[in-house]
């Protein structure tokens, strides 16, 4: 209503939602990584293709 969603006053705010996406971005890559694995049975992707 107001549109001062989204805003900060200074750089000290912006700690949490950084941090916040930062956990969340790693957490994905990390269950991304974990299904391939899951699925391959190794770390390195496909085995026989490189």
């Amino acid at each position: 209503m107001m549109r001062l969603d989204n805003t900060f006053d200074s750089a000290t705010q912006l700690w949490l939602p950084f941090a916040s996406g930062l956990t969340l971005a790693l957490l994905m890559i990390l269950g991304i990584d974990l299904f391939r694995l899951s699925l391959t049975g190794t770390w390195s992707g496909f085995p026989g293709l490189g």
